[in-house]
């Protein structure tokens, strides 16, 4: 709307994606070290201003989205940076709170909840915003693996640099994920793709396994989510299955044949944003059903928990924790 998204230097600093560290110690097995990398930042400014404080006039103001579009608290661990910002300010966000809803009640929340908090996400991630958002996640990921390194010298019995990878994805990071990894003659040349991506190949190469929550994959499809070039989502998936395969038969003692990276896809029929990924070339791909919530009289399923509640499936976990050997052969 000719409106600068970011509006200073505190802002832009507000909507820097940022990675969170894990160590999972067991009793018997090896070490997890989880990578969460988070990318919503870069969305909070135009869903907020453009989305949530516009539909609180027309349609009715949501109380949860405004609280959280104008909450300003201060990231004391790390200098220049919030836990949350106040996109929307204060004194305008108890005026919008105290509006008359206008909508009927059932559209209303369908519209506020899944619309413009929940699929706006994916209509940002096709326009310009998209670069924004590929660049961070590729930040995240080359900084993680720096962090691993650093990691290494305090704790010996952390696995080298050359270690191999699950990636874990809900919603519209199933798509993204492929997009920042897959660096070829046809990505848009950014600074970060020039220089580092033979280290996502690397990346990719040492992946075996990839779980879905909640992907998108057919509805983006629709939209060509890569834009203007002869990639999409197929032409990742083969690349990522051949990096894969080549990568095992060059390992010492490795037979001629590998096995094709594999694909697990968790599914409730009830979440409103979530397709079944279809048969791939060069992975292997299995959806099964889950129930995230509580089916009232099989009448209605809360959509939130439905959208929400994948990473509290047990067989996923079991899958993660049991299945990674095996992937290797």
């Amino acid at each position: 709307m000719d409106e600068p998204v970011w509006k200073s230097a505190d802002e832009w600093r507000a909507a820097a994606p940022y990675a969170i560290h894990f160590q999972l110690t067991r009793a018997n097995g090896q070490k997890l070290y989880v990578d969460e990398l988070n990318w919503w930042p870069l969305t909070f400014s135009l869903k907020c201003r453009q989305i949530v404080a516009t539909d609180a006039s027309f349609v009715a103001p949501s109380k949860a989205r405004i609280e959280t579009c104008s909450r300003r608290e201060p990231n004391l661990a790390v200098p220049q940076r919030f836990k949350s910002y106040d996109w929307i300010a204060p004194e305008e966000a108890v005026r919008m709170a105290h509006l008359r809803p206008k909508g009927a009640r059932a559209n209303r929340a369908l519209k506020t909840g899944l619309m413009d908090w929940g699929f706006s996400d994916a209509v940002l991630a096709l326009g310009p915003l998209r670069l924004y958002v590929l660049d961070g996640l590729r930040q995240l990921i080359l900084k993680s693996q720096g962090d691993s390194r650093t990691a290494g010298l305090s704790d010996p019995t952390r696995p080298p640099v050359d270690q191999e990878y699950i990636i874990v994805c809900h919603s519209l990071g199933s798509y993204l994920i492929f997009s920042a990894l897959d660096i070829n003659q046809t990505t848009t040349k950014t600074t970060t793709a020039q220089q580092s991506g033979n280290r996502f190949g690397q990346v990719l190469e040492r992946t075996s396994m990839v779980f879905f929550f909640a992907n998108q994959l057919r509805l983006l499809e629709l939209a060509s989510l890569d834009g203007p070039t002869d990639r999409n989502l197929a032409t990742h998936l083969e690349s990522w299955g051949k990096l894969r395969c080549d990568y095992l038969k060059s390992r010492p003692g490795a037979s001629q044949g590998c096995r094709p990276p594999r694909i697990t896809a968790l599914n409730d029929p009830s979440d409103l944003l979530t397709w079944t990924v279809p048969k791939l070339p060069g992975v292997e791909v299995e959806n099964y059903t889950v129930k995230n919530s509580t089916r009232w009289f099989w009448i209605i399923e809360n959509p939130t928990k439905a959208h929400n509640n994948y990473a509290r499936d047990k067989r996923a976990i079991r899958e993660m924790l049991q299945s990674h050997s095996e992937a290797n052969k």
